[in-house]
């Protein structure tokens, strides 16, 4: 007798055909899910057999070389910091306000961001190279020109602006300071022009300033700025321009005038990238995202001072100082007193508006060591603490009144690591730098080496006897005088103490009863390695130091009066670490030989164009940032790299660019070789912009570069290397950005876009600081940037003639002197002119930015698989994590090919346990961990139900059988 037959039936369920798709449902833009209609429905009976048939999961570029993102949320927040700023009080005066407003406030505001793996918030900071232009050297009291230099008819007349020597007249600081304050690292010795010092004639000496070697000075900026009092009640103008008071003030005019005391935070700016969803070529990506870094965000144009300004993502029109705004009337009235005189409270104009727009100069500044700034100023306030009584020995515990309390440990802690971790030539410099500076000032107790030096000192700021009591902790001469009221250096020093490292994991909390018996009282167990409780007068307990392991306390140090003295960490510009600019509009008044002027004035033949109208050469923006950031994917290496996230350096044209001819007079510029980028070695000014701090430019003497031969004039091409910029340094930049934050904590790192591109958590997490020379290989760092690549193969281009052309062989390149007509050419007829017969040929070769190479390749697929479910069946019977679900197929990703996955069966088959009536069939195409999946409205899975039909097909031989 036969039982019947097998029937079997494919049901086509495509998204195109779904209810989803064709009507307005909650699905309709969720493509991983729809229900289609049994035409005429169907019965599942016990028995039958239900399977996919075949699936075809449509996602646009599956199948090529491409990259898969999803757009799924990582159900987790990351938390990132940056520079919110509101602009308020709207203004038409643009020569004064940056923006057209009055009145700005910064802040760094925390923010929670959702980490997805198709988005990606990031945060960057700017800086600025120290290449010679574009910024002074802070302190300084204030830089304009001189002005009897604004002259076109003289034959030394506007050429004085730029090859005179800097001085007191143009803003310098006279006081002779103390060698053991600063860090020689940092700082050059410039001969200066002291007349107008107090009534000094002309008289010359040297004083430390800023150097020129292209390090990067991170980007900080005020919490608060005015930029237009006029539209700020008087009392909040008085209020923000006033001095910091002395907290024991003896007098009224004992204050401090520094800008330097003013809130200052990093200014760091939000990215957010995104790439969308599903398949997407590496190249795209990385269009993208370069698209992205590089796109305009702001075009503005101000009135009458400048064409236009533009700002993109990583480029920005910062504020600046220019010789109107930082000069010396506005200078004075903030002082309230004459040139150099000394910082007197009681004549200071702070209603004026010149001490508004003399202040506004330091509203935007950088610093070489921007951890060590910020963790300083969170350890105290502007005044810090204070020595209790002086050490009775050379050996004796340094005694302060910091509180002994968890928080101010961990916040000594936290500066001290930077120091050693970050920084560590801050507390090396201290035992070799009188080896290389013939300055005895090293710490010369201290005979084990600097390396171990690293590793046992730690050091704070602390006042020198000569600081009048009261004050902020350090002073930076502002104003000083070299025969009044600031004679002295009042300059802070660096002190050290002992850091045992051993005993470094040793804690106290007062909110943990474990640590409370911790007291540091032996040099083997210092709490957190460095400190020892000891009680006050008052009976409270305060943190000490200890000093006898390095050698005790140098002589310098003045021992005998250091109790009462401030220690801690200062605020100020020229402290110990503090290495400071200020951005630069790099306007001159004229140029070198007075035929260009700048903005809606002229300074020319009459001197000082200041009056009650304010200025005329008020262009106050300087570009800082990437130009051309790249995020680029390398097709030979497969991997995807940043770079060019620094301006650099170009070939250039001198000012006068364009002009076909020179003058018995007037020099005639060299046509620029090239275009593109390039770095320098002994660069060559070329009298584009202008700054005190690079004062004095070398000479353009032209008469004596012109002579004759064979009866043909000819003249040598070269002009001198200034004065401040050094020999053998590699200029390759002019500012870059920075980046702080990529928006994963290492948690999620590898499921989030990062990961995905390759990039890895630990190469963005270590102690190298902002100044390191970064290569290709470059990897844990604190911040990501680049520079130039240097390579051996850059040596055949560093050999050239005195005139700077390429000479292609294989010598060391040197410095050269050069016989012209008969005699040694002078490089310079400069006063102060350095070995001035002596020619250092100017050096300039092509670059290509380092780049900062994910250390893996992409990942094209995020999962290999995908699941299939249905609500044909209600049996689960798929687990995952002890989670059943109803899955009918498992779909591997490798049989993919023009935009589709496909399946093609032979996966498990399930048997109906209940009865069902089939009226439609709802999908669902999921992810592993059983989310919707990222597909198009193509995708079509086709179900197979093979039915048991129970019926006699041998009716007729059944019929014979039983006749």
């Amino acid at each position: 007798m036969s039982q019947g037959y097998q029937q079997t039936f494919l049901f086509d369920c495509s998204r195109l055909g779904s209810e989803e798709f064709n009507g307005s449902t909650l699905d309709a833009k969720q493509p991983s899910r729809f229900t289609n209609k049994v035409s005429s429905g169907i019965k599942l009976d016990v028995g039958d057999q239900v399977s996919v048939h075949s699936a075809y999961i449509s996602e646009r570029g599956a199948g090529g070389d491409v990259i898969e993102f999803k757009g799924k949320p990582l159900n987790a927040l990351n938390e990132i910091n940056f520079t919110t700023t509101t602009d308020s009080i709207f203004t038409r005066d643009t020569k004064i306000t940056p923006f057209g407003f009055s009145k700005q406030t910064n802040s760094n505001a925390s923010l929670l961001v959702p980490m997805k793996d198709n988005e990606a918030s990031i945060v960057i900071s700017y800086y600025k190279n120290t290449n010679g232009e574009n910024y002074n050297g802070l302190p300084r009291d204030w830089g304009d020109y001189e002005r009897s230099g604004v002259n076109t008819s003289a034959a030394a007349g506007s050429q004085l602006l730029w090859d005179q020597n800097d001085g007191c007249v143009i803003g310098a600081q006279p006081v002779d300071r103390n060698a053991s304050h600063y860090l020689p690292d940092d700082f050059q010795l410039k001969k200066i022009n002291l007349n107008g010092s107090d009534g000094n004639a002309t008289k010359f000496e040297a004083r430390p300033f800023v150097r020129n070697n292209n390090d990067r000075f991170t980007i900080f900026c005020f919490d608060e700025i005015i930029w237009n009092g006029s539209d700020i009640p008087v009392a909040d103008v008085i209020e923000y321009c006033k001095w910091e008071t002395a907290d024991t003030a003896p007098s009224p005019s004992v204050q401090d005038p520094s800008p330097a005391l003013r809130n200052y935070i990093k200014f760091k700016t939000k990215i957010d990238l995104s790439v969308d969803k599903g398949y997407n070529a590496p190249s795209n990506v990385a269009l993208g995202f370069t698209d992205k870094l590089g796109s305009i965000t702001r075009r503005y144009i101000p009135t009458d001072v400048a064409a236009f300004v533009q700002e993109s993502e990583t480029l920005k029109a910062f504020p600046a100082a220019n010789i109107d705004l930082f000069s010396r009337e506005n200078a004075a009235s903030y002082f309230g007193d004459g040139a150099h005189k000394g910082a007197l409270f009681t004549n200071a104009s702070f209603s004026n508006y010149k001490s508004i727009d003399y202040l506004s100069c330091y509203a935007y500044v950088g610093f070489k060591r921007p951890e060590f700034i910020e963790r300083g100023r969170e350890l105290n306030d502007f005044y810090g603490f204070r020595i209790e009584g002086s050490p009775a020995n050379p050996e004796s515990d340094l005694l302060t009144n910091i509180p002994w309390n968890f928080d101010s440990l961990t916040k000594l802690k936290n500066f001290f690591e930077v120091q050693h971790d970050i920084y560590p030539e801050l507390i090396k410099r201290q035992v070799t730098r009188g080896e290389n500076d013939a300055v005895d000032t090293l710490y010369q107790n201290y005979t084990n080496g600097s390396d171990n030096f690293l590793e046992e000192a730690r050091f704070l700021h602390m006042d020198n006897a000569s600081h009048l009591a009261g004050l902020p902790l350090g002073n930076d001469l502002m104003n000083a005088s070299s025969g009044g009221t600031l004679v002295k250096d009042q300059s802070s020093m660096p002190i050290f103490v002992y850091f045992n490292n051993s005993s470094s994991d040793i804690i106290y909390n007062e909110s943990d009863p474990k640590t409370l018996n911790n007291d540091g009282a032996l040099e083997s167990n210092l709490v957190f390695g460095f400190a020892t409780r000891w009680l006050g007068v008052d009976g409270n307990p305060y943190v000490s130091f200890r000093v006898r392991p390095i050698g005790g306390y140098s002589n310098w140090q003045g021992r005998s009066t250091m109790g009462g003295r401030r220690i801690g960490y200062d605020y100020h510009f020229n402290a110990y670490g503090n290495a400071a600019i200020q951005l630069t509009s790099g306007y001159a008044p004229c140029s070198y030989y007075g035929q260009e002027t700048f903005g809606s004035g002229s300074h020319l033949a009459s001197g000082s164009d200041i009056t009650e109208n304010r200025y005329s050469n008020s262009v106050r923006q300087v570009y800082v940032g990437a130009n051309t950031p790249l995020l680029n994917f390398d097709t030979v290496e497969t991997r995807f790299a940043f770079s060019d996230l620094h301006s650099p350096e170009q070939v250039g044209n001198f000012w006068n660019a364009g002009r076909t001819q020179g003058s018995d007079v007037q020099f005639a510029p060299p046509i620029a070789a090239g275009t593109g980028p390039v770095y320098h070695i002994n660069k060559t000014l070329e009298y584009n912009t202008y700054s005190p701090h690079m004062l004095p430019y070398p000479s353009i003497n032209v008469t004596a570069r012109v002579g004759s031969a064979s009866g043909q004039d000819y003249a040598a091409g070269f002009l001198p290397l200034s004065q401040q910029l050094e020999p053998g340094v590699i200029y390759d930049s002019h500012c870059g950005i920075t980046i702080e934050s990529f928006g994963f904590d290492e948690v999620h790192w590898e499921e989030g876009l990062w990961g995905i591109l390759g990039f890895s958590y630990s190469q963005f997490q270590g102690s190298n600081n902002l100044q390191t020379r970064f290569t290709n290989d470059t990897t844990n760092v604190s911040g990501a940037t680049t520079n130039a690549l240097i390579t051996s193969a850059d040596t055949k281009e560093l050999m050239t003639s005195v005139w700077g052309t390429n000479l292609f062989n294989q010598q060391v390149p040197s410095i050269m002197r050069y016989n012209f007509d008969g005699a040694w050419i002078q490089g310079s007829a400069s006063l102060l002119a350095f070995n001035a017969s002596v020619v250092h040929p100017s050096i300039t070769v092509a670059q290509t930015s380092s780049e900062i190479k994910a250390e893996n390749l992409p990942r094209k697929q995020l999962r290999g698989y995908f699941l299939i479910k249905s609500d044909i069946l209600s049996d689960a019977n798929y687990f995952k994590e002890a989670d059943p679900m109803p899955v009918f197929a498992v779909i591997d990703k490798y049989n993919a090919e023009g935009d589709f996955i496909n399946y093609s069966g032979g996966g498990p088959t399930f048997t109906v346990t209940h009865p069902k009536q089939l009226t439609d069939i709802t999908t669902s195409i999921l992810d592993p961990d059983g989310t919707d999946a990222v597909v198009s409205d193509y995708s079509a899975v086709v179900y197979r139900v093979d039915k048991q039909v129970n019926t006699n097909l041998l009716v007729a031989q059944d019929v014979l059988k039983n006749s």
